[in-house]
């Protein structure tokens, strides 16, 4: 008796889990804004309600996940890197905002892979997100009531949610890989579903031309070059399938050169921009100087934490637009960002957890060479790490929050493999 209430105690609790998950995605993925202090709860909610699940049905199999180790890890040398903060409490308002936030959305993704025993649903999450940002985008590029005039970007102050366009196009970099892995594996699909699915894909690479992000259409290349070897290695497509593909992608983006005017600014300034890369080689210089005046702990987490004549914390009363525009209000750089904030301590965890997911997902391609599915959705996740994380994130600020729901489905999807076998 006691057996049979506890399964119907979990049975609730996943069920309120995943609905809690799904509004915590709309906040970490689409930058909902609205729905007042329940962006704050829900994270707290999901992540606990996540923790209990495992408690009661007794499954500490994610104690034996390296990535959620090394990310453990992470959060607790930024819990103790708060003293050395300009500003302890800033910095622990914001640890407990972007980290510890994260922390909960790995452990929710995890865990709902694991009692599904499948990644469906935490997909669909993921297009259904997608949907509201391009609805989202739709409706500020035709209206334009956006704040960037001609890039296509969700900016929509009806709903309350935006993403800035380069912001928007690392987003889309990251959806395109699992998009594309998901049309592969989904053996089960009828003809129908999988010409949904492939729309979704082209609605995806057309959103990145169109965002005008130029670090967004690297990274797209990037994409497109490693699912193209992949495909060609494995026999799924013929060569000649793949360059036709191509051939198609690149007369779609002359068209849109040719028709849509961001896309042709964007590279007709590409020659004075390429110098300092647009202004960012000065900012990286600025940073830089500042880990190296607070090298072992920095100068303590959060945006508002930048680099100015010396650090500085920001506030209301300063003058920001003047220091945010001259100098940035971040470094445009994940690595650098990382190690002005919290120093050689905060970034060698950082880089511990990093690279602990991709060695996670090379191992799961390289011992799975006969599970096409297992060894498709991994490839998803290692061009994620490698197009989007890395190369944009040489130019950009990554959401920690997005690193940790990818890990949350590496460290999920794997588990969950190896535990069927």
């Amino acid at each position: 008796m006691v057996g049979r209430d506890r399964e119907k105690i979990c049975s609730r609790l996943l069920v309120f889990l995943k609905a809690s998950t799904f509004i915590f995605i709309l906040y970490a993925i689409i930058n909902l804004k609205k729905g007042g202090d329940l962006r704050y709860f829900i994270p707290y909610l999901s992540g606990i309600s996540a923790l209990i699940y495992m408690v009661l049905k007794k499954d500490y199999f994610i104690l034996r996940s390296p990535v959620f180790i090394s990310l453990l890890c992470y959060v607790i040398v930024s819990y103790i890197l708060i003293p050395f903060s300009i500003e302890p409490s800033y910095s622990l308002k914001e640890i407990n905002k972007d980290i510890l936030t994260g922390f909960f959305l790995f452990i929710s993704i995890y865990t709902i892979i694991m009692a599904d025993k499948d990644n469906t649903l935490i997909i669909k999450y993921l297009y259904a997100s997608l949907i509201i940002l391009l609805l989202g985008s739709i409706y500020t590029f035709i209206s334009g009531k956006g704040t960037l005039h001609g890039h296509f970007y969700p900016d929509t102050r009806v709903v309350k949610f935006g993403l800035h366009y380069n912001v928007f196009a690392m987003l889309l970099n990251i959806l395109l890989p699992i998009f594309i892995a998901y049309y592969l594996v989904s053996s089960e699909k009828t003809k129908k579903e999988s010409l949904i699915l492939m729309v979704f894909i082209i609605i995806t690479i057309v959103s990145i031309f169109l965002t005008g992000s130029r670090g967004g259409w690297l990274s797209l290349v990037f994409t497109i070059f490693l699912w193209s070897l992949y495909l060609v290695k494995k026999n799924i497509l013929r060569l000649s399938v793949v360059v036709g593909s191509i051939i198609i992608i690149v007369i779609s983006f002359l068209i849109l050169l040719d028709t849509v005017p961001v896309v042709k600014k964007r590279i007709d300034n590409l020659g004075k921009d390429i110098a300092t890369l647009n202004m960012r080689t000065p900012i990286w210089n600025r940073y830089f100087d500042g880990f190296l005046e607070s090298p072992f702990t920095g100068w303590g987490y959060g945006d508002k934490i930048i680099m100015a004549e010396e650090p500085v914390r920001v506030k209301k009363s300063d003058n920001e637009k003047f220091i945010f525009n001259r100098y940035g209000r971040h470094s445009h750089n994940m690595i650098l960002q990382i190690m002005f904030q919290q120093g050689i301590f905060g970034i060698l965890s950082y880089l511990t957890f990093f690279l602990i997911c991709i060695f996670t997902v090379v191992k799961n391609i390289s011992k799975n060479k006969y599970n096409i599915s297992v060894q498709t959705m991994n490839y998803g996740f290692l061009s994620i790490f490698l197009s989007a994380f890395i190369l944009h994130g040489l130019i950009e600020i990554i959401y920690f929050k997005w690193i940790c729901f990818v890990a949350g489905m590496v460290s999920g999807y794997n588990s969950m493999v190896r535990e069927k076998i």
